[in-house]
């Protein structure tokens, strides 16, 4: 009984580390051209924000969203950014199209 409740301790922490890998929000100003994947339906699954040779996956949510109608225009967004796994997304808090 007592290997047990250790076992079930190590997971439980190395659960916890895996969880914590990921960076906290870092606040950023971004600008790059925005990149929209959408399946045959038309529907969008993914909106990329290129800046330089970085890509930022944008969070799908009401402000990520309307990057869609900038596909292939240069935008400046601002927002959290979290890496996690070597990936980068950035939640928009605000955005606006550079001309």
């Amino acid at each position: 009984m007592k290997s047990l409740m250790l076992t079930i301790a190590l997971v439980a922490t190395l659960f916890t580390a895996m969880i914590v890998r990921a960076e906290a929000p870092a606040a950023a100003a971004l600008t790059g051209t925005v990149a929209v994947v959408a399946d045959e339906a038309g529907k969008v699954t993914a909106i990329n924000l290129t800046v330089g040779d970085k890509v930022y996956a944008v969070a799908l949510d009401e402000k990520g969203n309307a990057l869609a109608a900038l596909k292939g225009k240069q935008v400046k967004v601002t927002g959290a950014v979290v890496v996690a796994d070597g990936k980068s997304t950035v939640t928009v808090a605000t955005s606006e199209e550079v001309k």
